[in-house]
């Protein structure tokens, strides 16, 4: 009987092996974002024993990022039958964020550290929170998971994201240069660092970066979506649109592209390329209140103001907010000498204006030939963005009418130093609303 039994256990513990082996290299696919043959590994070890924990979880995890949801969710569930632990109650979590199920996975994240306090449930709730708008309860919850774990490149990967939309940039870059220091191969903390150098004006630097992160994932959209963003910031419209198009050839399909597209083409005024993508989105699309104002922009600068207005104006019906459509109707009024309309336009623009929209102020004050006033706020808005062509026209259009030629024909020059692109020349024709009453 011994004998028998020393033979089991030998078998046994072979089996374990083979069982181990298979979960191993399992995991190390997976290690590699090769989700596929993680799969099929998980999958070995299951043929040998069908209650593996570790292969379900592995399943479930590749299966998520795979986004093949509804499977990922089955392997959950069976790793949960076979052992309800907090690890299997995270990832069911991560998952559940994925689908958008935000209660559930919240609960989730939180009877997960009922059974034991952990740092990916503290990561899934700042997630979550992040999710669901709340960046405080985001911040409070990735520090905690940062005190438990402080050597977790994701962790602080994710806070810089979280300082960006703080708008604390220089603590993004300190997050960000801890977590490169954890994994120098980390495409994602590069492009949270240009974001942040982005936001800073520090373009050079931010271009910089983008191109590490493509250097390690050629074909990552954010990285590519924010290189365009930053060529279009600093009036490399043509650059743009080279990267636009490198994401819809690695794949990338959302109409959020097709109005970067019409706004690069506006600038270099092809305005019936613009136009071509701005038909592309319809009327039931989160982006058309934009298209709808880009539409009544390009009218604008083909000087026909009385299209532009309409345009405008369905514009403000699709959201009640929108400052720029606002600002941008009482210049189409203007223009037609509808004072009454424009005095409308502009107070309701001012009383929905909050302190820091200081272009769409400046604007107002151009219009009232409140020319000191707007030049202050237009040259508050230029520390934030120093190669706005069209607020450097504004802002030297004010200066020529205070009768400062000097400081006029430098701000002409500065927009003039972008090359053949798209001037406000309309503004030439403006006529201050106190002349017009």
């Amino acid at each position: 009987m011994k004998l028998i039994n020393f033979f089991l256990n030998i078998a046994k513990d072979k089996l374990n092996d083979k069982i181990q082996d298979y979960i191993n290299t399992s995991s190390d696919y997976y290690d590699k974002e090769e989700y596929e043959k993680a799969i099929y590994f998980a999958d070995k070890a299951l043929s040998v024993y069908p209650q593996t924990y570790d292969a379900y979880i592995i399943k479930a995890k590749s299966e998520n990022q795979l986004d093949n949801y509804d499977k990922a969710l089955e392997y959950i569930n069976k790793a949960i039958e076979i052992k309800s632990d907090y690890e299997a109650y995270n990832t069911r979590g991560h998952i559940e964020l994925c689908m958008e199920q935000y209660e559930t996975a919240f609960n989730d994240f939180e009877y997960s550290l009922s059974l034991e306090e952990n740092d990916d449930a503290y990561f899934g709730k700042a997630m979550f929170y992040n999710c669901t708008d709340n960046t405080k309860s985001a911040l409070e919850n990735i520090n905690k998971a940062i005190e438990i774990n402080p050597n977790c490149e994701n962790y602080f990967r994710f806070r810089a994201e979280i300082y960006n939309i703080l708008d604390k940039y220089n603590e993004a870059i300190d997050d960000v240069n801890i977590a490169l220091k954890i994994n120098p191969e980390s495409n994602y903390a590069y492009t949270e660092r240009a974001r942040a150098e982005f936001y800073l004006n520090m373009h050079a630097e931010a271009l910089a970066d983008c191109d590490m992160a493509l250097k390690i994932a050629p074909s990552d959209f954010d990285s590519l979506w924010l290189k365009g963003e930053i060529y279009f910031d600093i009036n490399r419209y043509n650059a743009s649109l080279e990267m636009y198009k490198e994401m819809e050839e690695t794949g990338y399909k959302d109409k959020d592209l097709y109005l970067d597209y019409a706004y690069c083409h506006l600038h270099l005024k092809q305005f019936n390329n613009a136009l071509n993508y701005i038909s592309k989105i319809p009327e039931n699309d989160e982006n058309y209140p934009d298209a709808t104002f880009l539409k009544g922009l390009i009218k604008l600068y083909l000087k026909d103001y009385k299209e532009a207005s309409i345009h405008f104006n369905n514009a403000i019906k699709a959201d009640n907010d929108d400052l720029g459509a606002y600002a941008y109707n009482a210049i189409s009024n203007i223009l037609m000498k509808n004072t009454n309309e424009t005095v409308k336009m502009c107070d309701l623009c001012m009383q929905k204006a909050e302190d820091d929209d200081t272009f769409i102020k400046g604007v107002i004050k151009m219009l009232y030939g409140e020319y000191n006033e707007a030049v202050n706020y237009f040259l508050e808005d230029l520390k934030e963005s120093p190669f706005d062509i069209e607020n450097l026209y504004f802002t030297a259009y004010c200066y020529k009418k205070l009768n400062n030629i000097e400081k006029s024909e430098e701000y002409y020059k500065k927009a003039h130093e972008f090359g053949d692109v798209l001037f406000p020349e309309y503004i030439e024709e403006l006529i201050p609303i106190s002349n017009a009453l």
